[in-house]
Protein backbone atom coordinates (compact mmCIF):
# COMPACT_ATOMS: atom_id res chain seq x y z
CA UNK A 1 0.00 0.00 0.00
CA UNK A 2 1.30 3.69 -0.69
CA UNK A 3 2.29 6.10 1.70
CA UNK A 4 2.80 9.53 0.96
CA UNK A 5 6.50 10.53 1.57
CA UNK A 6 8.93 13.07 1.48
CA UNK A 7 11.98 12.70 -0.86
CA UNK A 8 15.18 14.97 -0.49
CA UNK A 9 18.99 14.10 -1.69
CA UNK A 10 22.27 15.20 -0.23
CA UNK A 11 20.53 15.12 2.80
CA UNK A 12 21.43 17.83 5.98
CA UNK A 13 20.46 19.82 8.83
CA UNK A 14 19.55 23.37 8.05
CA UNK A 15 17.54 25.73 10.38
CA UNK A 16 15.29 28.04 8.32
CA UNK A 17 14.14 30.97 9.60
CA UNK A 18 11.63 32.06 7.38
CA UNK A 19 9.52 29.77 4.34
CA UNK A 20 10.22 30.90 1.07
CA UNK A 21 7.66 33.12 -0.76
CA UNK A 22 6.29 30.21 -2.38
CA UNK A 23 5.57 28.18 0.79
CA UNK A 24 2.33 28.70 2.52
CA UNK A 25 3.21 31.72 5.30
CA UNK A 26 0.80 29.65 7.95
CA UNK A 27 1.25 25.56 7.42
CA UNK A 28 -1.19 25.14 10.42
CA UNK A 29 -3.41 26.53 7.90
CA UNK A 30 -2.72 23.88 5.46
CA UNK A 31 -5.40 21.12 3.90
CA UNK A 32 -4.28 17.98 5.98
CA UNK A 33 -5.22 14.49 5.98
CA UNK A 34 -6.63 14.90 9.37
CA UNK A 35 -9.07 17.52 8.60
CA UNK A 36 -10.04 16.57 4.91
CA UNK A 37 -12.64 14.57 3.86
CA UNK A 38 -12.75 12.01 0.61
CA UNK A 39 -11.01 8.85 -0.47
CA UNK A 40 -7.18 8.40 -0.21
CA UNK A 41 -6.09 5.28 -1.23
CA UNK A 42 -8.33 3.67 -4.04
CA UNK A 43 -10.68 0.49 -3.55
CA UNK A 44 -7.56 -1.51 -3.26
CA UNK A 45 -4.13 -2.11 -1.79
CA UNK A 46 -1.40 -4.37 -2.86
CA UNK A 47 0.84 -5.91 -0.37
CA UNK A 48 2.55 -9.70 -0.38
CA UNK A 49 2.24 -10.05 -3.60
CA UNK A 50 -2.05 -10.48 -3.44
CA UNK A 51 -4.59 -7.50 -4.03
CA UNK A 52 -6.77 -6.71 -0.79
CA UNK A 53 -10.18 -4.95 -1.34
CA UNK A 54 -10.20 -1.57 0.93
CA UNK A 55 -13.38 -1.84 3.01
CA UNK A 56 -12.50 1.85 3.83
CA UNK A 57 -10.67 3.65 1.29
CA UNK A 58 -10.60 6.94 3.32
CA UNK A 59 -9.03 5.07 6.26
CA UNK A 60 -5.22 4.58 6.33
CA UNK A 61 -4.43 1.43 6.90
CA UNK A 62 -1.60 1.51 9.19
CA UNK A 63 -2.87 4.17 11.53
CA UNK A 64 -4.72 7.44 11.84
CA UNK A 65 -5.13 9.66 8.57
CA UNK A 66 -3.36 12.43 11.18
CA UNK A 67 0.29 10.57 10.68
CA UNK A 68 -0.02 11.22 7.25
CA UNK A 69 0.58 14.19 7.71
CA UNK A 70 4.05 13.98 9.48
CA UNK A 71 5.22 12.23 6.20
CA UNK A 72 4.99 15.65 3.77
CA UNK A 73 2.70 16.04 0.52
CA UNK A 74 5.15 15.39 -1.92
CA UNK A 75 4.61 11.75 -3.37
CA UNK A 76 8.33 10.25 -4.68
CA UNK A 77 9.48 7.19 -6.86
CA UNK A 78 10.97 4.62 -4.05
CA UNK A 79 14.38 4.32 -4.29
CA UNK A 80 14.66 0.67 -3.38
CA UNK A 81 13.81 -2.50 -6.36
CA UNK A 82 11.14 -4.44 -6.33
CA UNK A 83 11.86 -7.46 -4.51
CA UNK A 84 11.87 -11.06 -6.96
CA UNK A 85 10.06 -12.60 -4.59
CA UNK A 86 6.12 -11.80 -3.35
CA UNK A 87 7.06 -12.77 0.16
CA UNK A 88 10.15 -11.06 1.29
CA UNK A 89 11.16 -7.11 2.36
CA UNK A 90 14.51 -6.93 3.71
CA UNK A 91 14.27 -4.74 6.54
CA UNK A 92 15.82 -0.92 6.81
CA UNK A 93 19.30 -0.68 8.34
CA UNK A 94 19.41 2.22 10.65
CA UNK A 95 22.14 3.12 11.58
CA UNK A 96 21.74 5.61 14.59
CA UNK A 97 18.58 5.00 17.24
CA UNK A 98 17.01 7.32 19.97
CA UNK A 99 15.35 4.84 22.58
CA UNK A 100 11.93 6.58 22.58
CA UNK A 101 11.09 5.38 25.82
CA UNK A 102 14.05 6.96 27.64
CA UNK A 103 13.64 10.11 26.59
CA UNK A 104 13.06 12.38 29.73
CA UNK A 105 13.61 15.45 31.96
CA UNK A 106 15.60 15.63 34.73
CA UNK A 107 14.96 18.33 37.50
CA UNK A 108 18.62 19.58 38.24
CA UNK A 109 18.85 21.30 41.61
CA UNK A 110 19.44 24.80 42.19
CA UNK A 111 22.30 26.71 44.50
CA UNK A 112 20.75 26.44 47.78
CA UNK A 113 20.29 22.50 47.01
CA UNK A 114 16.50 22.26 46.44
CA UNK A 115 14.66 20.59 43.86
CA UNK A 116 11.12 22.44 43.66
CA UNK A 117 12.93 26.01 43.38
CA UNK A 118 14.37 25.13 40.01
CA UNK A 119 13.63 25.94 36.83
CA UNK A 120 16.45 23.72 35.66
CA UNK A 121 16.28 20.43 33.81
CA UNK A 122 18.03 18.10 31.99
CA UNK A 123 17.19 16.30 28.85
CA UNK A 124 18.49 12.74 28.91
CA UNK A 125 18.10 9.97 26.84
CA UNK A 126 20.07 6.58 25.34
CA UNK A 127 21.08 6.33 22.02
CA UNK A 128 22.82 3.40 19.81
CA UNK A 129 24.80 4.49 17.24
CA UNK A 130 26.93 2.28 14.45
CA UNK A 131 28.80 5.43 12.97
CA UNK A 132 29.71 8.77 14.65
CA UNK A 133 26.85 11.21 14.85
CA UNK A 134 25.66 14.60 16.02
CA UNK A 135 21.96 15.27 18.15
CA UNK A 136 20.62 18.94 17.98
CA UNK A 137 17.34 19.93 19.73
CA UNK A 138 14.78 22.66 18.11
CA UNK A 139 11.52 23.88 20.14
CA UNK A 140 8.62 25.55 18.48
CA UNK A 141 9.88 23.43 15.25
CA UNK A 142 8.96 21.61 12.58
CA UNK A 143 11.18 19.88 8.99
CA UNK A 144 10.66 21.80 5.78
CA UNK A 145 11.83 19.98 2.72
CA UNK A 146 13.24 22.68 0.10
CA UNK A 147 15.91 22.61 -2.95
CA UNK A 148 17.25 18.85 -1.23
CA UNK A 149 17.76 19.83 1.55
CA UNK A 150 16.33 18.78 5.32
CA UNK A 151 15.53 22.25 7.25
CA UNK A 152 13.93 23.46 10.60
CA UNK A 153 11.11 25.89 10.24
CA UNK A 154 9.78 27.56 13.73
CA UNK A 155 6.70 28.78 14.57
CA UNK A 156 7.99 32.06 15.98
CA UNK A 157 10.36 32.93 13.17
CA UNK A 158 13.28 32.77 15.12
CA UNK A 159 15.81 30.34 15.15
CA UNK A 160 15.46 28.16 18.59
CA UNK A 161 17.99 25.49 18.38
CA UNK A 162 20.68 23.91 20.41
CA UNK A 163 24.17 23.41 19.71
CA UNK A 164 25.47 20.14 18.20
CA UNK A 165 26.27 17.18 20.25
CA UNK A 166 28.74 15.12 18.87
CA UNK A 167 28.91 11.12 19.31
CA UNK A 168 31.02 8.19 18.60
CA UNK A 169 30.21 4.84 17.36
CA UNK A 170 28.53 3.16 20.48
CA UNK A 171 25.31 1.51 22.07
CA UNK A 172 23.79 2.62 25.28
CA UNK A 173 25.14 5.97 25.20
CA UNK A 174 23.33 8.66 27.26
CA UNK A 175 22.91 11.95 26.46
CA UNK A 176 23.03 14.24 29.09
CA UNK A 177 24.31 17.67 27.48
CA UNK A 178 21.44 19.83 26.98
CA UNK A 179 20.13 22.02 30.08
CA UNK A 180 16.44 23.24 29.58
CA UNK A 181 15.52 26.57 31.78
CA UNK A 182 11.70 26.39 31.87
CA UNK A 183 11.84 30.00 33.36
CA UNK A 184 12.43 31.08 29.72
CA UNK A 185 9.61 29.82 27.83
CA UNK A 186 5.62 30.15 28.10
CA UNK A 187 4.06 26.87 29.38
CA UNK A 188 1.26 27.13 26.48
CA UNK A 189 4.52 27.24 23.74
CA UNK A 190 5.83 23.98 25.32
CA UNK A 191 2.19 22.00 25.32
CA UNK A 192 1.30 20.02 21.56
CA UNK A 193 -2.16 21.11 20.81
CA UNK A 194 -2.37 19.34 17.19
CA UNK A 195 -0.42 21.19 13.96
CA UNK A 196 2.65 20.51 11.89
CA UNK A 197 4.69 22.55 14.70
CA UNK A 198 6.26 20.33 17.88
CA UNK A 199 7.53 22.05 20.97
CA UNK A 200 10.46 19.94 21.11
CA UNK A 201 12.40 18.05 17.94
CA UNK A 202 15.11 15.96 19.46
CA UNK A 203 17.43 15.10 15.98
CA UNK A 204 20.16 12.57 15.38
CA UNK A 205 22.36 12.52 12.47
CA UNK A 206 24.86 10.60 10.98
CA UNK A 207 28.02 11.84 10.52
CA UNK A 208 30.98 11.56 7.93
CA UNK A 209 28.90 8.50 6.04
CA UNK A 210 28.06 8.54 2.49
CA UNK A 211 24.41 7.75 3.18
CA UNK A 212 23.45 10.00 5.61
CA UNK A 213 20.35 8.84 7.77
CA UNK A 214 18.37 11.14 10.48
CA UNK A 215 16.26 10.48 13.14
CA UNK A 216 13.74 12.68 14.75
CA UNK A 217 11.79 12.33 17.78
CA UNK A 218 8.74 14.86 18.41
CA UNK A 219 7.75 15.51 22.04
CA UNK A 220 6.02 17.76 23.85
CA UNK A 221 5.79 19.08 27.76
CA UNK A 222 3.41 18.03 29.96
CA UNK A 223 3.26 18.76 34.12
CA UNK A 224 2.89 16.75 36.60
CA UNK A 225 -0.05 16.34 38.86
CA UNK A 226 1.16 16.27 41.93
CA UNK A 227 2.65 18.67 44.33
CA UNK A 228 6.45 19.29 42.96
CA UNK A 229 4.31 20.55 39.44
CA UNK A 230 7.42 19.25 37.92
CA UNK A 231 7.77 19.43 34.08
CA UNK A 232 7.49 16.00 31.93
CA UNK A 233 8.93 15.73 28.57
CA UNK A 234 6.68 13.03 26.66
CA UNK A 235 7.40 11.57 23.28
CA UNK A 236 4.97 11.60 20.90
CA UNK A 237 6.31 10.34 17.42
CA UNK A 238 9.36 9.40 15.77
CA UNK A 239 10.84 10.02 12.18
CA UNK A 240 13.49 8.67 9.98
CA UNK A 241 14.93 9.72 7.39
CA UNK A 242 16.90 6.98 5.16
CA UNK A 243 17.82 7.12 1.16
CA UNK A 244 16.02 10.02 0.51
CA UNK A 245 12.59 8.83 1.94
CA UNK A 246 10.85 10.00 5.37
CA UNK A 247 9.25 7.13 7.61
CA UNK A 248 7.19 7.36 10.24
CA UNK A 249 8.09 4.79 12.78
CA UNK A 250 5.56 2.61 14.60
CA UNK A 251 5.70 0.63 17.78
CA UNK A 252 4.24 -3.36 17.49
CA UNK A 253 2.78 -3.77 20.78
CA UNK A 254 3.79 -7.28 22.24
CA UNK A 255 7.28 -8.37 21.55
CA UNK A 256 9.87 -6.80 22.83
CA UNK A 257 13.56 -7.70 23.76
CA UNK A 258 13.80 -10.43 26.11
CA UNK A 259 16.15 -10.14 28.98
CA UNK A 260 19.08 -12.85 30.20
CA UNK A 261 18.51 -14.89 32.69
CA UNK A 262 21.30 -16.37 35.00
CA UNK A 263 21.47 -19.31 32.99
CA UNK A 264 21.90 -17.43 29.75
CA UNK A 265 18.46 -18.05 28.28
CA UNK A 266 15.69 -15.98 27.50
CA UNK A 267 12.58 -15.56 29.48
CA UNK A 268 9.94 -17.06 26.70
CA UNK A 269 7.17 -16.39 29.26
CA UNK A 270 4.14 -14.17 27.49
CA UNK A 271 5.02 -15.24 23.65
CA UNK A 272 1.99 -17.57 23.39
CA UNK A 273 -1.05 -16.93 21.43
CA UNK A 274 -3.52 -15.02 23.96
CA UNK A 275 -6.65 -16.78 22.49
CA UNK A 276 -5.46 -20.71 22.40
CA UNK A 277 -2.30 -20.22 24.50
CA UNK A 278 -0.31 -22.89 22.69
CA UNK A 279 1.27 -21.44 19.84
CA UNK A 280 3.65 -18.17 19.35
CA UNK A 281 2.17 -15.42 18.47
CA UNK A 282 2.99 -14.08 14.93
CA UNK A 283 0.30 -12.16 13.50
CA UNK A 284 -0.43 -8.38 13.83
CA UNK A 285 -3.94 -6.68 13.84
CA UNK A 286 -4.14 -3.63 11.94
CA UNK A 287 -4.13 -0.45 13.00
CA UNK A 288 -4.18 -1.14 16.09
CA UNK A 289 -0.70 -3.19 15.75
CA UNK A 290 -1.04 -5.46 18.00
CA UNK A 291 0.92 -8.62 17.70
CA UNK A 292 -0.87 -11.47 20.21
CA UNK A 293 -2.31 -13.85 18.18
CA UNK A 294 -1.29 -16.99 16.02
CA UNK A 295 -1.67 -17.36 12.48
CA UNK A 296 -4.19 -20.40 12.78
CA UNK A 297 -6.03 -18.02 14.88
CA UNK A 298 -5.98 -14.99 13.23
CA UNK A 299 -7.67 -17.39 9.90
CA UNK A 300 -10.39 -18.10 12.47
CA UNK A 301 -10.76 -14.69 14.00
CA UNK A 302 -11.33 -12.81 10.48
CA UNK A 303 -14.83 -15.40 9.83
CA UNK A 304 -15.88 -14.79 13.18
CA UNK A 305 -15.17 -11.58 14.55
CA UNK A 306 -13.85 -8.26 13.60
CA UNK A 307 -12.57 -6.84 17.30
CA UNK A 308 -8.99 -6.80 18.35
CA UNK A 309 -9.20 -9.73 21.26
CA UNK A 310 -6.64 -7.05 23.26
CA UNK A 311 -8.32 -3.45 22.68
CA UNK A 312 -11.28 -4.74 21.01
CA UNK A 313 -11.27 -1.95 18.34
CA UNK A 314 -12.36 -2.90 14.81
CA UNK A 315 -9.49 -4.55 12.74
CA UNK A 316 -8.72 -3.53 8.91
CA UNK A 317 -6.21 -6.61 8.40
CA UNK A 318 -4.36 -9.37 9.82
CA UNK A 319 -0.35 -9.71 8.92
CA UNK A 320 1.50 -12.70 9.37
CA UNK A 321 5.17 -11.57 10.33
CA UNK A 322 8.07 -14.52 10.38
CA UNK A 323 11.84 -13.60 9.98
CA UNK A 324 14.10 -15.71 7.85
CA UNK A 325 17.98 -16.48 9.61
CA UNK A 326 20.53 -17.25 7.00
CA UNK A 327 22.34 -20.12 7.96
CA UNK A 328 26.44 -21.42 8.09
CA UNK A 329 25.81 -22.90 3.81
CA UNK A 330 24.37 -19.85 3.10
CA UNK A 331 20.88 -20.58 3.20
CA UNK A 332 17.74 -19.62 4.85
CA UNK A 333 15.51 -21.17 7.69
CA UNK A 334 11.99 -19.85 8.92
CA UNK A 335 11.80 -18.65 12.36
CA UNK A 336 9.39 -16.62 14.33
CA UNK A 337 9.97 -13.19 14.55
CA UNK A 338 10.41 -13.78 18.36
CA UNK A 339 13.04 -15.78 17.93
CA UNK A 340 14.61 -13.38 15.62
CA UNK A 341 14.62 -10.96 18.40
CA UNK A 342 15.96 -12.91 21.30
CA UNK A 343 17.44 -16.55 19.78
CA UNK A 344 15.62 -19.78 20.33
CA UNK A 345 12.60 -20.51 22.20
CA UNK A 346 13.26 -22.53 25.76
CA UNK A 347 10.12 -24.40 26.25
CA UNK A 348 8.58 -27.19 23.71
CA UNK A 349 4.86 -25.62 24.89
CA UNK A 350 4.14 -24.16 20.87
CA UNK A 351 2.45 -26.87 18.42
CA UNK A 352 1.39 -27.06 14.78
CA UNK A 353 4.35 -25.56 12.37
CA UNK A 354 6.43 -24.13 15.30
CA UNK A 355 7.48 -27.72 15.81
CA UNK A 356 9.12 -27.66 12.69
CA UNK A 357 11.00 -24.81 13.84
CA UNK A 358 12.51 -26.40 16.99
CA UNK A 359 15.73 -28.37 15.34
CA UNK A 360 19.27 -27.70 16.02
CA UNK A 361 20.06 -24.16 14.50
CA UNK A 362 23.44 -24.01 12.31
CA UNK A 363 24.24 -20.46 13.87
CA UNK A 364 22.60 -19.32 16.95
CA UNK A 365 20.18 -16.26 17.07
CA UNK A 366 20.82 -13.02 18.50
CA UNK A 367 20.75 -12.94 21.94
CA UNK A 368 19.83 -10.20 24.30
CA UNK A 369 23.51 -9.64 25.58
CA UNK A 370 25.09 -9.56 22.36
CA UNK A 371 22.49 -6.74 21.12
CA UNK A 372 23.97 -4.77 24.03
CA UNK A 373 27.18 -5.14 22.79
CA UNK A 374 26.52 -4.23 19.36
CA UNK A 375 23.48 -1.37 19.11
CA UNK A 376 19.98 -2.08 19.12
CA UNK A 377 19.41 -0.94 15.78
CA UNK A 378 21.48 -3.49 14.37
CA UNK A 379 19.21 -6.57 15.79
CA UNK A 380 17.56 -7.21 12.58
CA UNK A 381 21.17 -7.07 10.44
CA UNK A 382 21.42 -10.21 8.36
CA UNK A 383 17.37 -10.78 8.71
CA UNK A 384 14.98 -11.30 6.37
CA UNK A 385 11.36 -10.12 7.29
CA UNK A 386 8.78 -12.83 5.77
CA UNK A 387 5.13 -11.40 5.64
CA UNK A 388 3.51 -14.36 3.37
CA UNK A 389 -0.05 -13.62 4.42
CA UNK A 390 -2.02 -11.01 4.76
CA UNK A 391 -5.61 -11.75 5.64
CA UNK A 392 -8.62 -8.67 5.45
CA UNK A 393 -11.82 -8.96 7.48
CA UNK A 394 -14.99 -9.95 5.73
Amino acid sequence: MGQVASRFSGLFIRPAANLRPNDDEDPEQQLTFANAAGSYFGSHFLMCGGRFDMAKPEAFLFGENSDLDLLGSRSVPFPYASPLGSDEVHPLHLLINIRKESVKFVKIKNDSGSQSDSTLYRLEFTLDADCSCFVQIHFNARELYQDGEIQFAYRNKRVSCSDRFHFDTGSDQVFNNFIFDSSKWDLADLTYSGGLYFPVVVVIQTDDVERAQMQSTMCTVDVANDSSHALILKPLRQKIACDGVIYLLQEMFGIENKEMTADGSTDDGGLECIICMSDVRDTVILPCRHLCICNNCADTLRYKLNNCPICRSPFRALIQLRARRQTRNMGYETVTLVEGLNGPLNHQTYTNAEQNLKEPLDVPATKKGHSRERSRTSNTINQVIAAPVLVSPL
